[in-house]
């Protein structure tokens, strides 16, 4: 199985509700950060949070970076439930 593909699918479907939910009203200029943000406050501030993207940018570099971020974040928050899930049954 391809857990990429599920990680990828996860990451445009978590976009699309900032984009439509909390950022839906945004300036478009002004419309990326808010998605990043909405996406991961903590992958934000670590990647873009002393230089945010200025309107129309594109960082090749930071994007890969916080990707990164964000896939190691879900992974953390996986490994925590399975573990919860674990701590339940054990019970």
């Amino acid at each position: 199985k391809n857990r990429g593909a599920a990680g990828d699918r996860a990451s445009k479907v978590e976009k699309q509700q900032c984009e439509d939910g909390p950022c839906a009203h945004w300036d478009p200029d002004y419309k990326a950060n808010c998605v990043l943000m909405c996406q991961s406050e903590k992958c934000y501030a670590e990647v873009y949070g002393s230089n945010e993207l200025e309107p129309g940018e594109v960082d090749a570099q930071r994007s890969r970076q916080y990707s990164s971020c964000l896939k190691k974040q879900r992974a953390e928050k996986l490994k925590a439930q399975r573990a919860e899930q674990r701590n339940r049954r054990g019970r």
